[in-house]
């Protein structure tokens, strides 16, 4: 006769069983918890990020917009110029670095009219800004002096009048000056003799007056650069020639 099965029980457990399973119990619930703060503060950054990058490119795009706005464009080249897009990013002739930055302007030979705007002063990563050949009227910002980063300042054969600011002086990454072809008048500032990255200055077919500066960067710029200025007196002679000559 076959023995009744006894109904099994399981054993109780020991304190030490216990006291390892609330430890599992509990040990992945305050490490999840853990993970969760620290991806919770990195995606909080993350959005920080996004958005300072959001409002950096909508000022950027704004200040884009306002240069677009005083432009006459028959070409429809800053067709894609929308103000609407998140950033400029997208736009035709816009080139941006990685943190979504403006830092190329390259509108030369675009058959483009008006006047240039004080908000390109905003663009504070710009390194290149490329108008030239067009036909732009009006003068030069002098916010363009907050430019800091600016390698190449490209206006030439434009028709641009009025004075070359002096707050080009502050440019100090400039190596490329060409504002040949213009109608600019007065003198040639001496504050851009302090830009030591300066390589090429050209200021000629204009109206300037004065003389031209012999140093600093000015000691390699070949004369012809400075030809065809009426009112221009030549190579100053330090302690010789006075400094605002034939200028009124």
């Amino acid at each position: 006769m076959a023995k009744p099965m006894t109904e099994m029980h399981p054993s109780p457990l020991t304190n030490i069983q216990r006291s390892h399973r609330e430890i599992e119990r509990y040990r992945p619930r305050n490490t999840i918890c853990r993970r969760k703060g620290k991806r919770k503060k990195v995606e909080r950054k993350k959005e920080r990020k996004k958005e300072d990058r959001k409002v950096y490119a909508n000022s950027e795009g704004d200040a884009l917009y306002t240069l677009r706005k005083s432009l006459s464009d028959p070409g429809n080249v800053l067709q894609s110029w929308d103000p609407t897009l998140v950033n400029p990013c997208t736009w035709f002739h816009i080139t941006c670095n990685q943190d979504n930055r403006v830092t190329r302007l390259d509108l030369g030979n675009s058959n483009l009219s008006g006047h240039l705007v004080p908000e390109l002063g905003k663009l504070e990563h710009l390194q290149y800004l490329e108008l030239y050949k067009n036909s732009i009227q009006g003068s030069i910002p002098t916010e363009l002096g907050n430019l800091k980063s600016l390698i190449s300042l490209d206006l030439y054969n434009n028709n641009i009048s009025g004075t070359i600011p002096l707050s080009l002086g502050k440019l100090k990454s400039l190596v490329f000056l060409r504002l040949n072809g213009n109608r600019l008048t007065g003198q040639i500032p001496r504050e851009l003799v302090g830009i030591s990255s300066l390589k090429v200055v050209d200021v000629s077919n204009n109206d300037l007056c004065g003389t031209i500066p012999t140093s600093g960067p000015f000691e390699h710029i070949p004369l012809n650069n400075f030809e065809n200025n009426p009112r221009l007196e030549g190579p100053e002679l330090l302690g010789l020639a006075s400094y605002d000559t034939n200028c009124s």
